[in-house]
């Protein structure tokens, strides 16, 4: 058996099992390395329906949405109405019956989600003589935005306005995403307007800051033109377009904001981001004129440490530099 001993490996076993036909074998391995990741309880959750389903198996495909239910866990009814791998289980009435508890279940969790947060030192950003520069900080993939708040709060504390989004594009409990880009930009900049109308910001100094594939985004968006701002610090960032360097190129055309300087943080340990892709995406960066640096943190991997506030702050002084 391959190493699996983080989840992009163990994924990658799953999806190697799967193009061999192996079903039953996905079902009983995830139910064996399920406590391994509980970050991703949801998404091995997902993974296990849709083996069920296509085994045409509906009783422990109800077993597994029932499970859910108990937990009081969801999955998004986009998902389980338009999935090729539900298809077998679309058009039964039990199947229709969890549906609509899930749906009350994703309701309540929505409702509950607070849009933006905001952390600041008290006294701070409240007049035009005080002005205070603002860290717009993306959460990673399938969480949500009070997971991100440790990585950003080291800005708070050395004088920045942070704000915090959380996405409104949900898979599952807890797990929301910024996969649809239009969507994402449109959020952040509504939540940028937001806090320009609140706090008194510095328009020189605001910085677009992600984990993950937050980390993608917050590299996107200043990049492209889509959002105005000094630069980005992306930590560990991962998505399509960090896999595929080439169409940073194309998103350059040779002509990138100006004054735009960016970060790349990456945890040594940190299992998700493919580095050889990255190195070479600051290079393209930096040949574009757009000065990029990367830094490799030692020992780290993707959760929050203490040892992370000190990169941070290197970053944020090499943006504004």
């Amino acid at each position: 058996m391959p190493d699996t001993k983080t989840f992009p490996q163990f994924e990658s076993h799953l999806r190697t099992l799967y193009a061999e036909g192996k079903l039953r074998e996905i079902i009983a391995q995830i139910d064996e390395r399920r406590d391994d990741f509980p970050d991703e309880r949801l998404f091995l959750a997902y993974w296990q329906l849709g083996m069920a389903a296509r085994l045409e198996d509906e009783e422990l495909a109800f077993q597994i949405l029932d499970d859910l239910i108990y937990q009081g866990q969801w999955i998004n009814q986009v998902l389980l109405k338009t999935s090729p791998s539900l298809e077998t289980l679309q058009n039964h009435p039990q199947y229709e019956e969890r549906l609509r508890e899930m749906s009350v279940l994703q309701e309540r969790e929505i409702r509950q989600l607070i849009p933006l947060l905001t952390l600041h030192q008290e006294g701070r950003c409240g007049s035009d003589n005080n002005p205070c520069p603002l860290l717009i900080g993306l959460h990673a993939g399938r969480t949500v935005s009070l997971k991100a708040i440790p990585f950003w709060q080291v800005a708070a504390t050395h004088g920045w306005l942070v704000g915090v989004p959380q996405s409104s594009q949900a898979l599952w409990s807890g797990g929301y995403v910024w996969d649809d880009v239009q969507i994402a930009r449109d959020e952040v900049e509504h939540h940028l307007n937001t806090l320009k109308t609140k706090y008194t910001v510095d328009p020189r100094r605001i910085i677009l800051a992600g984990r993950g594939t937050g980390g993608e985004l917050a590299t996107l968006l200043p990049v492209s033109g889509g959002i105005d701002a000094r630069g980005f610090i992306a930590l560990g960032p991962t998505g399509t377009l960090m896999d595929d360097p080439d169409q940073w190129t194309r998103i350059l055309q040779g002509r990138p904001p100006r004054g735009l300087r960016g970060v790349i943080l990456v945890g040594e340990r940190d299992p998700y981001p493919h580095l050889p892709e990255i190195r070479r995406i600051v290079d393209i960066f930096n040949q574009n004129g757009l000065p990029t640096l990367l830094e490799i943190l030692p020992t780290l991997g993707g959760d929050y440490t203490p040892d992370y506030d000190q990169a941070i702050l290197r970053a944020i002084d090499f943006v504004l530099s």
